[in-house]
């Protein structure tokens, strides 16, 4: 992927890409919006690049629609990209109601605001404005700190299961999902952990883990 190449080969071989689309998906790819430190012709290739690229499985690909999506702390949506259909889709994370904005995150979310808005600066050049950024005070504070306990709880489950304590680390995770109810509701996130948790439990080799576990995490 582009991501493993030096620097001057990552900027020819991208904008040989970009040269080489149609006129119409050229068009589309120089009206997204770009980093503005990359003054020449290849570096507006690099900078829009830069700044809407997916992780895909070998490296990093821009998609035009999905780059129309704008970010929101508690998004109702989330991108991926699957290897076996060679292509991205966006998933909701709750029910969407009618008229209502898809937003994504761009950020790392069990991070506290004022991470959070550093780095939606420092990466894309805009300050968050959405609806936990702006709370109250209190209110902001009171997010900030179920985030930082679910950050806490996320690390704690990755120290566990790398030093083999599968049950304990299921025990953790499901004090991270209440965790991340309380702060998000039954949407962002979850479907990725209980995926994680389904995979501990059935690579658990412990007597005191009931086969039935493991179902219930696919449920």
């Amino acid at each position: 992927g582009l991501d493993a190449l030096p620097l001057l080969d990552r900027a020819l071989r991208l904008s040989w890409a970009v040269l080489r689309l149609r006129p119409g998906q050229k068009a589309r790819y120089f009206d997204m919006c770009g980093k503005d430190d990359y003054l020449t012709p290849v570096g507006r290739i690099m900078g829009i690049f830069a700044l809407n690229a997916l992780r895909t499985d070998d490296g990093s690909s821009v998609f035009a629609t999905l780059c129309l999506l704008n970010h929101d702390c508690s998004p109702n949506a989330s991108p991926s990209w699957h290897a076996d259909q060679g292509r991205a889709a966006v998933h909701a994370l709750r029910a969407i109601k009618r008229g209502e904005e898809i937003t994504i995150s761009y950020t790392e979310n069990f991070n506290p605001s004022a991470a959070r808005r550093a780095d939606l600066r420092a990466r894309y050049a805009f300050d968050c404005a959405c609806r936990i950024c702006s709370a109250p005070r209190k209110s902001l504070a009171a997010s900030d700190s179920r985030r930082t306990r679910c950050s806490a709880l996320f690390e704690s489950v990755q120290r566990k299961v790398g030093a083999g304590q599968g049950v304990e680390a299921l025990q953790c995770m499901e004090s991270l999902l209440a965790a991340v109810d309380e702060e998000f509701g039954s949407a962002i996130q979850k479907t990725e952990l209980c995926a994680a948790a389904y995979q501990i439990a059935v690579a658990l080799e412990d007597a005191r883990l009931d086969a039935r576990l493991a179902t219930r995490w696919a449920a």
